[in-house]
């Protein structure tokens, strides 16, 4: 952007770049890294996303998992890298971050995780890695419930990155009526529930301030 000449890095053969949503993108001294919700097929042109699909046990158990990847491009060569950073035998999306570290280097991301029991599409829970010190992931799951995507909202004058709270809708499908529910971002212990409206699965979330 500042006027340097355009660079085109080439991906391996047998990788096919599907995507639906940046986990964060972020330059170093070495190139640039970018975090993606990658998937084996095109999402939008599969019948995992139709309600005939969705209906259907065989057809959503057996859909795609999508994964995050690390994409790194580095500024000495033309070749791109690419590191797994989610469990590939679980698919997640709908991943947030601390909004503090959007375009700088960041450790913690959370998300949405579906065949949480690495069987079943409908077995889902709220999921944290750390992509730095390489702590293993904490879930947060409640038998039958389904959560939305959730809103990090950092703890005012926050200490760590992951000092805050998670906030989320989830669908309690034996009751088919839902809950605002808070969590604790560091440890994904629960805080607090608190009844709402039936809300059916909403995808993105967002959390405004009262200022």
């Amino acid at each position: 952007l500042d006027g340097g000449v355009p660079k085109t890095y080439s991906l391996p053969d047998d990788v096919r770049l599907y995507y639906t949503h940046t986990v964060n993108a972020y330059e170093n001294a070495s190139g640039v890294v970018i975090d993606i919700c990658s998937l084996p097929e095109n999402p939008f042109a599969s019948v995992g996303l139709t309600v005939e699909g969705f209906k259907n046990k065989t057809a959503r158990d057996s859909s795609g998992r999508g994964i995050v990847r690390r994409y790194f491009l580095p500024s000495d060569d033309d070749r791109v890298l690419i590191q797994n950073i989610s469990d590939t035998k679980r698919a997640t999306d709908f991943t947030q971050i601390n909004k503090h570290y959007v375009g700088v280097q960041h450790c913690y991301y959370w998300g949405v995780e579906w065949f949480s029991d690495t069987k079943t599409y409908a077995s889902m829970a709220l999921v944290k890695y750390d992509v730095c010190g390489g702590e293993a992931p904490k879930r947060w799951a409640r038998e039958g419930w389904y959560p939305s995507e959730p809103t990090f909202v950092p703890a005012p004058g926050g200490e760590s990155e992951d000092d805050g709270v998670l906030v989320f809708v989830a669908l309690v499908g034996a009751r088919g009526d839902s809950e605002l529910v808070t969590v604790n971002a560091t440890t994904m212990g629960a805080l607090s529930r608190g009844a709402v409206p039936r809300i059916g699965f909403t995808t993105h979330g967002q959390f405004y301030e009262a200022a």
